[in-house]
């Protein structure tokens, strides 16, 4: 029976109009390794560490786990949960709120640190995926903010690098990214481009090869 690798990644695993499937680092993987592994794939768009089951990692049993996600948790809100609740009930005030928090997004996010998973959470939920057993855990490293993110979000840079220190400080972190990250990305300063998947894939299939000595 092959072993089973389970990879639960945001959006940054799936692809868009600029990057075909057979370009995303997630499909690059299965191609190399679908001989060896049972593979198990769940790419969630707008994944929040909140989301992660823990007890569906525990109960599936993966001899290695790939993560992917903390870019959803690392940006700052402008409104929060309970907030966008209320207001969508409201709907001649719902588009005209979500229009003027489009347009200050940077203003409103500067004075409102929101967060759907905080620093706090964050690391909470990582101390408790680290417990789950003894198999390799690989936690890829949430990239870094293009140009137009960091002039849509207040303190970007900094908020990244605090999520990413969560990770590092687990022992299970990859780094992948260098000084020339934003060629690696698209437009919109945080989806990875084709390049920036193909890197990303050589970075965790260096990791997988190491660990297993292929």
């Amino acid at each position: 029976m092959n072993k089973r690798v389970l990879i639960i990644t945001d959006s940054l695993g799936s692809p868009r109009e600029c990057v075909l499937p057979e370009d995303t680092w997630t499909e690059k993987y299965i191609q190399k390794y679908k001989n060896d592994y049972c593979i198990y794939v769940k790419c969630i768009p707008k994944l929040s560490i909140k989301m992660i089951n823990s007890y569906y990692i525990e109960f599936l049993k993966p001899d290695i786990l790939i993560l992917q996600v903390g870019i959803v948790d690392a940006s700052r809100r402008c409104l929060k949960e309970s907030e966008i609740k209320l207001i969508s009930k409201i709907p001649f005030l719902r588009d005209r709120i979500h229009e003027y928090v489009r347009n200050h997004h940077y203003a409103i996010s500067k004075y409102r640190n929101i967060h759907y998973a905080d620093v706090y959470e964050y690391k909470k939920k990582i101390e408790e995926i680290n417990d789950i057993g003894s198999f390799r855990k690989i936690y890829v490293e949430i990239a870094p903010a293009g140009a137009q993110m960091r002039n849509m979000i207040y303190s970007i840079d900094r908020d990244i690098r605090r999520y990413n220190d969560v990770l590092d400080e687990s022992g299970n972190m990859l780094k992948v990214y260098g000084e020339e990250y934003e060629k690696l990305l698209l437009s919109d300063g945080h989806h990875l481009n084709v390049e920036g998947h193909k890197l990303l894939f050589e970075k965790i299939s260096g990791a997988m090869d190491e660990y297993t000595g292929r």
